[in-house]
């Protein structure tokens, strides 16, 4: 299984940071968590196949984690006329707007080629490769939902990755991270991927600690303009029971 980040950023785009998006790879198919980055020009620009989506999965409504969909989707309906996939959105006002921004570009909708559905927590996709299950979080406090991910790598075409595991916390609650889903303490998985900008790292520090995640890695972080970066050195210097590290856009990890 590849991890590929697309954009690792925080909310505001940087000069070397995209807003977040991250894609993977297992049994020669590939998924993408969210969508704040231009994702189509970063696949371009990667020689990552536009057509090649088999599905993509969406924590929740804010535009950093969504609007660079809104290009995959207009580019897919007219250009790429081999993809073929399912995005899950968490309201279907995400829905009604990527609809409306079709109907404004190209006088038209959507085919069945490029499918979006509502979902809810619980399990949201099953393929011949993976399950995909959405945990509630409370990063909107309520009001608009938010969920985190957990990919499980169940079926015959994972191949060797079968038995794997990769988990998004998504953001989460302001302030406390209190929401952190408990199957990330409770149970193993190969890689923890979450989010560090909503709460000071000495919040969520014990809980990386006490996890029994294999890595961690961070992405969707502050600015880090030293060399090597604060929030690295912490996270390294008291989350000793693991690796972790942070994710810098572009970064590719084999889990």
């Amino acid at each position: 299984m590849k991890l590929i980040f697309l954009g690792t950023g925080h909310g505001v785009p940087a000069p070397d940071r995209h807003c977040s998006a991250t894609m993977f790879e297992v049994g020669g198919k590939r998924y993408l968590i969210d969508g704040g980055a231009p994702v189509v020009d970063i696949m371009r620009a990667r020689g990552i196949p536009v057509d090649g989506l088999s599905a993509v999965f969406v924590t929740h409504r804010h535009s950093d984690h969504t609007f660079g969909l809104a290009m995959l989707i207009n580019i897919t309906t007219w250009y790429y006329k081999k993809a073929d996939y399912d995005i899950y959105l968490p309201e279907q006002a995400c829905i009604d707007a990527f609809r409306a921004m079709l109907r404004s570009s190209l006088d038209s909708t959507a085919d069945d080629r490029v499918r979006m559905h509502v979902f809810a927590a619980g399990e949201v996709y099953s393929d011949d490769t993976i399950t995909v299950r959405a945990i509630s979080t409370n990063h909107m406090n309520g009001i608009h939902p938010s969920y985190a991910f957990v990919i499980d790598c169940t079926g015959d075409a994972a191949g060797e990755d079968k038995g794997k595991r990769i988990i998004f916390t998504g953001d989460l609650h302001q302030g406390d991270a209190a929401d952190f889903p408990q199957i990330i303490l409770d149970e193993e998985c190969d890689a923890l991927v979450s989010e560090l900008v909503h709460f000071r790292p000495d919040v969520i520090i014990p809980r990386f600690e006490a996890c029994p995640a294999k890595r961690i890695i961070v992405n969707h972080y502050t600015n880090q303009k030293s060399d090597p970066p604060e929030l690295e050195i912490k996270l390294r210097a008291e989350v000793t029971s693991k690796p972790i590290c942070l994710a810098r856009d572009g970064d590719e990890f084999l889990i």
